[in-house]
């Protein structure tokens, strides 16, 4: 129970702040029941005592659960706990062991924030509050409550605030502070000096969210939202009234009109754990007919996504009319012009478009037609782009007024870049141009962004191999090679209706690895210096790989209905999405694990970064021979510079029997079965886990029983026997290492 007081922390609030877009019962959203009627935003998060047994069930629970990670908590938080006292004055300790304290009761409890819009103060136009029911425990949280204002040495005044008592820090003079009780719900409030939010808390007309909250599912609320988007637009309008000029809320009520905004009535979101998986939905409420930008976006057919390559581990497809969202921003920027500004304004426009040498609206963004999908690809698939990369896809219905203005803008980025950037075009297909910009800077990083035309839709990529791999896609009138193949993909396909303005998928699996595999090339040169300040940390991430296996994809798309936005999330709680940024904080704080003594961790460390060096050393080998890998790992010393060392495995000096520090298994091209094995530690070398380098480039360490089977469907796949040698060391019988009607 001690490390879930530190984890459910850490994830109820990045769930909190991380689900940007998605009845009423659960005890987040009855605490939000008792909010100021006239709050124009809260959030609110049902407490730990009400969401242990589902996050326990969860899939970040059973990973937080997992005694490596659990070993790894506690390899960072008791070094650095015993660390931090030394040198420390005493007072010092003291507050922080009773902020952690107070910090760890309150999180088990339903927290609720809002903001409460206030006309009257002509100080502050809105005031902030806090509220937490403690229930029953109510005596303990005061007792808590005692203790942490006497160790910050703050010594509260009692006052009467609307018939209520409550308490005031000693400045109150200076800062508008004070916080009570209501019953059982603490409640602290700033810039609220008249009482407002505690003189109404929980009496009067209810908040106005019950009504937005019933349509949306309840899962027990580990984040419910609300905003009231008609009260702050109209209190923002009020403000403006009050201290800007006559014509200033006109102008910001045409300013909305023109935006297709001033008919949004209110914003809610409720999310929380169904079984394994996280869900959140949302609604964007809209009183009228779509107008404005709201008008620009089109229906996404989820076929779009059979556009991206089948090794994509994150897509996003939406239809947007770019020319529309010009013309209706532009027209509402103006309307807020004064006439001398319009005409200052129109002339640096035709200035800019002079110097590009073609219209903005009308030559480049026309040439849009609205649909568009975006992927990327995960490191150590491409031997040319080893880094991965980003693909961006989009319909032109003017193709040649696109690359007509594309020229113009190179050629005017060009001569402000001068000798920093260079534009090269290549020709590939058949007529077709690949225009490669290259900055040294970039190059470095592999990153080569680059533009082609095929077959009425531009293809724009961070690197040209991909930008050639889609071409070659859309020259295709085969499937092959899609993601609509990816057995994955078509398992989630279903989910996605057919009128969606928004559409994402992430797989899962492949972007946490990915994640993981980039936090493991720095965490050990962290734990190093973390050393040289004598705290001593683990050097290695855990293998998690029972848990990846079988992640959900994570599905997430936006309907545009009757009543406005519709959003639906439903994931694993673990990505790392650049559209949701779901569980980044959640990732950097439950995936990683302990191991108990250096010495192992250094070796496993060691070797895992070289088979990462053999894995990058063998795909620059294959690209410079046909796709295919190296007939033996010698044979990249010369061919691929690879240091001699990288072959000598720190276990070296275990073994009990001959044979190569690394197992390679040869004959494989590159473009295999990227679960294939590569290359793997010697067997022999008796450790409990294994580290293994698979064909797209990630390492995990695996026991024997995992490498056995991964090695035999590797074979399998190349239809050929485990060599006697090697089927020894794995401790295969004779039949084990025979494949199914594969002679010997």
């Amino acid at each position: 129970m001690e490390t879930k007081r530190f984890f459910i922390p850490a994830a109820v609030l990045s769930v909190f702040c991380l689900l940007p877009s998605f009845v009423w019962g659960s005890p987040a959203v009855d605490l939000m029941s008792k909010l100021p009627a006239e709050t124009c935003c809260a959030a609110a998060t049902s407490g730990l005592d009400a969401l242990e047994a589902a996050f326990e069930q969860s899939i970040p629970g059973q990973v937080w659960a997992d005694p490596q990670v659990q070993a790894f908590y506690h390899g960072i938080v008791d070094p650095l706990l015993e660390k931090v006292p030394e040198g420390m004055d005493p007072n010092d300790m003291k507050q922080i062991r009773a902020v952690k304290q107070f910090a760890e009761m309150c999180i088990r409890k339903p927290i609720a924030l809002g903001v409460l819009p206030d006309e009257t103060n002509p100080d502050f136009f809105a005031s902030l509050y806090f509220a937490m029911d403690t229930g029953a425990e109510k005596p303990a949280y005061e007792k808590a409550l005692h203790e942490l204002l006497e160790a910050l040495q703050i010594s509260p005044r009692s006052r009467m605030l609307v018939g209520r008592a409550v308490s005031v820090p000693d400045d109150s003079e200076k800062t508008p502070v004070y916080w009570g009780w209501v019953g059982t719900v603490l409640v602290a409030a700033g810039n609220d000096p008249s009482g407002r939010v505690i003189g109404s808390f929980g009496t009067g007309p209810s908040f106005r969210a019950r009504q937005a909250f019933s349509g949306l599912a309840d899962r027990g609320d580990v984040l419910a939202m609300y905003w009231d988007i008609r009260t702050m637009l109209d209190q923002t309008r009020r403000q403006i009234e009050k201290k800007g000029t006559a014509e200033g809320a006109p102008k910001f009520e045409d300013t909305l009109r023109k935006l297709g905004l001033d008919q949004l009535q209110r914003f809610a979101l409720r999310g929380g754990f169904e079984g394994r998986t996280f869900m959140a939905e949302s609604v964007l409420e809209n009183a009228s007919a779509p107008r404005g930008l709201l008008a620009q976006l089109g229906s996404v057919n989820p076929e779009m996504f059979c556009l991206a390559d089948e090794r994509a581990y994150e897509m996003m497809a939406a239809n947007v009319s770019f020319s529309g969202m010009y013309d209706v921003v532009l027209d509402a920027f103006r309307g807020g012009l004064s006439a001398g500004e319009m005409q200052e304004f129109e002339q640096k426009l035709s200035k800019l478009e002079g110097d590009l040498g073609f219209s903005i609206r009308g030559d480049l963004l026309a040439s849009f037609a609205g649909p568009l999908l975006g992927y990327l690809m995960p490191a150590f698939t491409l031997p040319e782009a080893p880094n991965g990369g980003a693909v961006l896809v989009a319909d032109l219905s003017l193709p040649k007024s696109f690359a007509k203005s594309m020229k113009a803008l190179e050629n005017y980025v060009q001569r402000q870049a001068k000798e920093q950037l260079q534009i090269q075009y290549q020709p590939v297909g058949e007529g077709q141009t690949l225009c490669i910009w290259v900055s040294p800077m970039l190059s470095i990083m592999q990153v080569m962004p680059c533009w082609m035309i095929q077959d009425s839709k531009v293809i724009v990529a961070s690197h040209p191999t991909l930008a050639q791999s889609a071409a070659a896609r859309l020259r295709s009138s085969s499937a092959e090679g899609t993601v609509c193949q990816n057995a994955r993909f078509q398992s989630a396909r279903g989910n996605y209706p057919p009128s969606a303005v928004f559409l994402s998928y992430i797989d899962s699996t492949v972007q946490v690895r990915q994640f993981l595999t980039k936090i493991q090339q720095f965490w050990p040169m962290l734990a190093m210096a973390a050393t040289q300040k004598g705290i001593l940390l683990p050097m290695m991430l855990p293998n998690l790989d029972q848990y990846l296996a079988d992640l959900p994809p994570t599905i997430q798309y936006t309907l545009q209905t009757s009543s406005g936005l519709e959003s639906r999330y439903a994931g694993p709680g673990l990505e790392l999405s650049s559209t949701t940024l779901a569980g980044g904080a959640m990732g950097a704080a439950i995936l990683m694990p302990a191991l108990n003594k250096t010495k192992q961790v250094a070796q496993r460390v060691v070797s895992s970064t070289n088979l990462k060096s053999i894995g990058m050393a063998s795909a620059v080998y294959a690209n410079d021979h046909d796709g295919l890998f190296p007939p033996d790992l010698e044979t990249l010393i010369e061919a691929a510079d690879l240091d001699p060392k990288t072959l000598e495995s720190p276990y070296a000096r275990r073994k009990t029997t001959e044979g190569p520090d690394y197992i390679y298994i040869s004959g494989q091209p590159w473009r295999g079965s990227l679960q294939n094995v590569l290359a793997y530690d010697n067997p022999t070398f008796e450790r409990d886990r294994l580290n293994v380098l698979y064909l797209d480039g990630h390492v995990e360490a695996v026991d024997l029983a995992r490498l056995q089977k991964d090695v035999k469907r590797t074979y399998e796949a190349l239809g050929r026997p485990i060599p006697e040698a090697e089927a020894k060391r794995l401790k295969l019988g004779v039949e084990e290492s025979q494949l199914p009607g594969v002679e010997n």
